[in-house]
């Protein structure tokens, strides 16, 4: 088990939906609003997919917990541990609204992804130098960087 990534271009809202099988794969997915602060106004749902697609694997759960805890020692120099118990004080920080959002199912919404979209260009250069002795941080980093931009023209990103 691990941690999926679905990024969406453009959705539309088709119907309210009870299951999960409902809808018609690949033309239509389900989303699923964890987070409302998240979510652009985007409502449990099937939608409709009416552009471009980008999915990869984030890691296994202590995988990628333990890419974001990199990421959050990196940017904003404490353990998400930290960040989690003062929120008040990282509110616009760079990556908080993935720093601070479930390493399960949910969606983030298009507005909030072309804000993690300009975090992820604006602060490559720092990921770079310090990205340790493999690429592997940096290339889970430009995946990121790849479905945040995606989904800001009217998308989403899904974890699964």
């Amino acid at each position: 088990m691990g941690l999926d990534i679905t990024a969406y271009e453009k959705l539309t809202f088709v119907r309210p939906s009870v299951t999960n099988v409902d809808y018609d794969y690949p033309t239509e997915t389900p989303v699923y609003v964890k987070r409302p602060d998240r979510a652009d106004g985007l409502v449990t749902g099937i939608y409709r997919v009416d552009g471009e697609t980008f999915e990869f694997r984030a890691g296994s759960y202590s995988g990628y917990n333990a890419w974001r805890a990199w990421l959050c020692r990196t940017m904003l120099q404490k353990t998400p541990e930290y960040v989690w118990s003062h929120l008040e004080d990282f509110v616009g920080k760079p990556f908080i609204e993935l720093i601070d959002f479930s390493d399960c199912e949910g969606t983030i919404g298009s507005d909030v992804c072309a804000k993690l979209a300009h975090d992820f260009a604006a602060h490559r250069n720092v990921a770079e130098r310090t990205q340790g002795e493999d690429d592997y941080n940096l290339r889970k980093y430009d995946e990121w960087h790849k479905a945040f931009v995606l989904a800001s023209s009217g998308g989403a990103v899904a974890f699964h």
